[in-house]
């Protein structure tokens, strides 16, 4: 007997119209079919086929949905609920396998060559069905973070997404091929959703978090999500690495993913607000929400917004965050301490590299907020960000003002130069040394302090 407490109706029962953004639908227990792939074999990796659906009774082009598996979910059986759903909505979807045994020095190159080589041929072959004008990079662990580079190689050096693109990313393992300047110069159509699980066991947090963080997107369009477990009535239903592939589907796939995908696709597509609402509500009520259980309560709530922290030990994951870039300190110019933090209209100071070309020195009795192409920005707790008027700015160092009306704990202040956007420091006492997040193709630097005293 198969346990249905908390699943997903037919997709085509519900998702027929735009009140599938509402919170009224109760979930049931119901099977949908998958749809029959067309399928060819892989250019790059000649022991795999690569996939393509298109949803029944489709006239004219439809959007599209690249789609990367996780690392060795070559088989679309794997995610058979998740594409049958994607496709009931409209969408084509291009499923690209990839080496399991790279065979190169960089581990990820011939891996996302063959990815992108994929989606090259899906598009040659059946390009004619394809709105290419209207796109979506959707991926699951290995296949998530490989998205961020199939998305830049699709918009950026071909041309897709003219109209719309989205990018949906689930619990993303180390990306690789992304600069700094990448993440800086993102297409600004993309409209982003990040999204981990909490009892995932592989993937820290924290990588998914500094995709979020880097990349720069308005908050507005960007949201990071946390799917969080709950066991009752004797069901278990638990958000692990897992989650988007295989096993019987429940709230977490029907709320947590397809409603999300679907609100980001139709927000990314159509502008649509209601769309926007569930995909980008950063923690509304009607974004949260997961339906309820057979005796009428609802279902823990997921986690969504632009500024939620990583409270998970890092050695509770298979493959643990590890930054790899320098350090930096922020500390009061006053008696260079940090212990009672930095109050506002403080003076501050930033230790650190690559900061501005050269040194120079405000000599402007009204302090500016660039000085030799260099911006600090200071962002709270709130996520409010302020510029801070600059005294001084050299390679090394950086002087200038605490924002007035910037809350004396757990700020964090940005470094921006004209070419490029750097991220943040941070001012709680419980947190005196940063990370610089990388280096610009040309010169510049960024940096990242602790989101909070837990991380």
């Amino acid at each position: 007997m198969v346990k249905c407490w908390v699943v997903v109706p037919a997709v085509r029962d519900i998702l027929r119209t735009i009140s599938i953004y509402s919170n009224r639908f109760r979930i049931r227990c119901r099977e949908v079919s998958s749809p029959l792939p067309i399928n060819f074999r892989s250019p790059l990796y000649d022991s795999e086929d690569v996939y393509v659906f298109r949803p029944a009774g489709a006239s004219g082009r439809v959007p599209v949905v690249f789609f990367t598996p996780g690392f060795g979910n070559n088989d679309p059986q794997e995610y058979q609920s998740l594409i049958s759903h994607i496709v009931s909505r409209g969408n084509a979807l291009v499923f690209a396998p990839y080496q399991i045994v790279s065979g190169d020095a960089s581990l990820n190159k011939k891996r996302y060559d063959t990815i992108f080589a994929a989606y090259e041929e899906a598009v040659r072959r059946y390009g004619e069905s394809f709105d290419l004008r209207r796109v979506a990079f959707a991926g699951h662990s290995y296949g998530a973070s490989a998205s961020l580079s199939m998305a830049w190689r699709g918009v950026v050096d071909k041309g897709w997404g003219e109209k719309g693109v989205a990018l949906f990313l689930m619990a993303p393992w180390y990306y690789a091929e992304m600069s700094l300047k990448q993440f800086v110069n993102f297409p600004p159509q993309t409209k982003l959703i990040v999204e981990v699980f909490d009892n995932d066991e592989i993937c820290d947090h924290r990588i998914a978090k500094e995709i979020f963080d880097r990349i720069n997107l308005p908050s507005s369009e960007k949201e990071f999500v946390i799917l969080n477990s709950e066991k009752r009535l004797g069901y278990d239903m638990k958000a692990s690495h897992g989650t988007p592939s295989g096993g019987e589907i429940n709230a977490l796939d029907y709320y947590g993913i397809y409603r999300l995908f679907d609100a980001l696709t139709d927000y990314s597509f159509n502008n649509s607000i209601a769309g926007k609402s569930i995909a980008l509500g950063n923690g509304q009520p009607e974004q949260k929400f997961m339906g309820t259980w057979p005796d009428g309560a609802p279902v823990r709530p997921l986690t969504a917004g632009d500024c939620i922290g990583v409270t998970r030990s890092q050695i509770s994951f298979l493959f643990p965050y590890f930054p790899t870039t320098m350090g930096l300190t922020t500390i009061s110019s006053a008696d260079f301490k940090t212990e009672t933090g930095l109050a506002p209209e403080s003076l501050a100071t930033a230790w650190g590299t690559n900061f501005s070309l050269y040194p120079l020195a405000n000599d402007n009795p009204v302090l500016p907020l660039e000085l030799n192409g260099t911006v600090v920005k200071v962002r709270d707790s709130s996520c409010v960000d302020r510029l801070a008027p600059l005294f001084f700015v050299s390679p090394t160092q950086v002087n200038y003002l605490v924002p007035a009306g910037a809350p004396r704990r757990r700020d964090r202040d940005c470094f921006q130069r004209d070419w490029g956007y750097l991220i943040w420091t941070g001012f709680d006492k419980k947190c005196r040394t940063g990370s610089l997040l990388g280096r610009f193709e040309r010169p510049g630097s960024g940096c990242r302090f602790c989101a909070s005293p837990e991380t």
